[in-house]
């Protein structure tokens, strides 16, 4: 299969118009000058596609840098013709991604900013002002704390889904890498950070995140307590940063796993022996 083939095109002629460049996979017999010419228009043909997407961007870089690449080999007494189509390909497809990320700029990236944003919207309302579960807010404080403590955390951790999904949009359509193939993830990354943050306040409350503060008591001696403001802090970098979030928490259930397993079977040899 070819480098480009799984690449879905929404815009034939333009995938036409940069396939049809693209370097022949191998020289016909006898004519290596001119299969050398061939090959220099067909980069000079990429060159000029790419200099129509940007210039001066990481995107036009890369793709200069592999067209050079191109040149470079070609310019070599024993053409490696494998290297020429290879670089040529791997352009045609950044050029392919760029043309349909830009034009899924309107059709997709736009309505999902606006899903996000009336996501943030209703949760910064919820958090400042019909709930109120902010830092330091006190309807985190007395009774009915743990549950105003747990929505906080529900709260926090989709808001910091919302603003992941956010920047990835940002991010990702600046480099000209957005694939809408990817779209469900958008659509659920405020659920996936508000399912974080119940876990966050789990792994907290159980003492497997130790998220405490000091509250006097009588003999001047300070009590640990689950501090509010550092289960809305995680709960929102939970959700902010998921891939990270779920690595930290396969490792935290790998120890206590773990743990589990070595006391069975350390318990096992002693009955054994």
């Amino acid at each position: 299969m070819s480098a480009i083939g799984w690449l879905r095109v929404h815009d034939p002629a333009y995938a036409a118009r940069v396939l049809g460049v693209r370097a022949p996979a191998e020289a016909p017999s006898g004519q290596p000058a001119a299969a050398r010419q061939s090959a220099s228009a067909d980069v000079d043909a990429l060159m000029a596609l790419v200099a129509e997407q940007a210039s001066g961007d990481a995107f036009a870089a890369r793709c200069v840098a592999l067209l050079g690449q191109a040149r470079a080999e070609m310019g070599n007494e024993r053409t490696d013709t494998r290297r020429v189509v290879a670089a040529t390909e791997e352009v045609s497809r950044l050029l392919i991604r760029a043309h349909e990320s830009g034009r899924a700029m309107s059709q997709v990236g736009l309505p999902l900013a606006a899903y996000c944003a009336a996501w943030l919207g209703a949760l910064t309302y919820l958090a400042f002002g019909a709930l109120r579960l902010y830092p330091d807010s006190d309807a985190l404080s007395g009774r009915g704390g743990a549950a105003w403590l747990l929505m906080a955390a529900v709260l926090w951790g989709a808001m910091g889904g919302v603003l992941d999904a956010l920047f990835a949009l940002w991010q990702r359509f600046g480099e000209r890498t957005f694939d809408v193939r990817f779209w469900l993830w958008y659509v659920l990354n405020p659920a996936l950070g508000a399912g974080l943050g119940i876990v966050v306040y789990l792994l907290s409350t159980t003492g497997y995140l130790a998220v405490t503060g000091g509250a006097p008591v009588a003999d001047g001696v300070a009590a640990p307590r689950l501090n509010p403001n550092g289960v809305i802090l995680l709960a929102f970098v939970a959700g902010f940063k998921q891939t990270t979030s779920y690595a930290t928490m396969s490792r935290i259930f790998s120890s206590v796993f773990n743990a589990g397993a070595d006391r069975d079977e350390q318990r096992v040899k002693e009955e054994r022996f």
